[in-house]
């Protein structure tokens, strides 16, 4: 794992100590072919980090990952049905191509999901440097530009 992040295992380490302090992972020893016992780490709550670094301020958040609440609800619902079919599916061999299926379709739309936020992102950068330029050229105090 850290040979695949690029850190040192002592980080690494450190930082799944923390997150299992947190309930986000839990640990168990596993047996390993090529010598000592090892700690394997399972998820045990789904979450999703987005950071971003720009000039200006850029809403971001960690988020438990919920139901859907929009328009997308319908898609996502549909996603749902195609799982639980195929779970339920007697056959675990039959199974194997309509998950691969399912999750490259869920690949695709999280690609374009993060291709449109990319492009909104720029756009919004953009948006604030045009009110920057604007601000500064204002006669008005510096708390009243950080208001605006």
């Amino acid at each position: 794992m850290s040979k695949e992040l690029g850190f040192s295992q002592q980080l690494v380490a450190k930082h799944l100590e923390a997150m299992e302090g947190s309930g986000f992972v839990s640990s168990l020893m596993e047996e390993s072919p090529h010598g000592p016992k090892r700690k394997e780490y399972l998820l045990n709550k789904s979450i999703s980090l987005t950071i971003d670094f720009a000039p200006e301020p850029v809403p971001g958040q960690g988020v438990l990952l919920r139901l859907p609440s929009s328009e997308s609800a319908q898609e996502s619902n549909d996603m749902f049905r195609s799982m639980s079919d195929i779970v339920q599916r007697p056959e675990e061999s039959g199974k194997m191509r309509p998950l691969g299926s399912l999750i490259s379709e869920i690949d695709k739309r999280l690609g374009n999901i993060e291709d449109e936020r990319a492009v909104l992102l720029h756009v919004r950068h953009l948006a604030m440097k045009e009110v920057a330029n604007a601000i500064s050229g204002m006669p008005i105090t510096w708390d009243e530009k950080k208001a605006l």
